[in-house]
């Protein structure tokens, strides 16, 4: 059987202590055979034996990656958390790249996905108004003019960016201001509310250093810009990171979302504003997640009589 050629855009992958999970991606990886790997792991918690032999285990796996490649490895010498763990990774792949693709170590995306970020990354290299690919579509098929993908705000499971979008974007948000606040909030009202309101919970929590966290920063990058994201009208990924080894999606559940495949030729709908259907339309699923979430905890705590009014409650 013959070898298919090198898969040219840089890909990082970003690791912690779950190595069933990054074996996973590298299985992946090794069907497309990138020629260029980042694989950055994050330290063990302080005083935590599990996290000690299982971030071990997770740095062992380079081995793995057994095609001819670049492979460059970040070992954190001290624990980053959920928040400065992925940013210092990001911020070395650009320091060395100016495009690639990022995966979080439970992220397993359709082979597809790579082809169709790579295309996408060249095709709009120096259109400042796009700042990412993202391979994940919340609700599953989403079908917006006649192309197979269409513009709008993405999620950051399994996405692809450029230098120069994230040369925009700050940890800590300095412009997340009253003043901000009040502008995005009028902007978003009627439009989509529920996404204005989760992210200013997330930001709020992010200053006040009551999350540890990310990418609600990020969302915040792309809203204050106001630019917009390119997202397939299927879904290319699958989030395999839920459940008690979570750190913020303990309670999810499994991912029930069909990964499809995306072929060539892709072609933009015809419709380049941001997609507020679609967003509202994937908030909602988020409420859902949201929902069972919830329900699952209450029912460890509540006798049964208090199931049927929390439904009530939340429908």
């Amino acid at each position: 059987m013959k070898e298919k050629p090198f898969f040219d855009t840089p890909v990082l992958i970003i690791n912690f202590n779950r190595p069933v999970h990054t074996s996973r991606v590298l299985y992946r990886l090794r069907q497309i055979r990138p020629s260029v790997v980042y694989f950055a792991a994050d330290a063990p918690r302080e005083n935590n034996e599990k996290d000690m032999e299982q971030c071990e285990q997770v740095r062992k796996l380079t081995a793995e990656i057994d095609w001819p490649c670049r492979l460059s490895t970040l070992f954190a010498e001290t624990n980053l958390g959920c928040k400065y763990g992925p940013v210092n990774a990001i911020n070395w792949l650009f320091k060395n790249e100016t495009q690639g693709i990022i995966l979080e170590d439970d992220i397993l995306p359709d082979e597809s996905f790579f082809y169709f970020c790579a295309e996408m990354l060249s095709r709009y290299k120096n259109d400042k108004d796009i700042l990412m690919i993202s391979g994940r579509n919340e609700v599953g098929r989403w079908k917006s003019g006649k192309g197979n993908y269409f513009f709008t705000l993405g999620s950051c499971w399994g996405w692809a960016t450029w230098r120069r979008a994230w040369e925009l974007f700050d940890p800590e948000p300095v412009n997340w201001t009253d003043e901000v606040k009040a502008g995005l909030r009028a902007e978003y009202a009627g439009k989509s509310a529920g996404l204005y309101s989760e992210l200013e919970f997330g930001c709020n929590a992010v200053v006040s250093d009551n999350l540890d966290a990310w990418d609600y920063q990020w969302l915040f990058t792309k809203m204050f810009y106001k630019t917009r994201d390119i997202m397939p009208d299927r879904n290319l990924v699958r989030n395999t990171g839920f459940g008690n080894d979570a750190t913020h999606s303990k309670y999810y559940g499994k991912d029930r979302l069909r990964v499809y495949s995306l072929k060539a030729p892709y072609i933009s709908s015809d419709n380049k504003d941001i997609d507020y259907g679609y967003i509202n339309a994937a908030y909602k699923v988020r409420l859902l997640s949201l929902y069972t979430r919830i329900k699952i905890i209450i029912k460890k705590i509540l006798p049964a009589r208090w199931h049927h009014t929390l439904k009530k409650l939340v429908s």
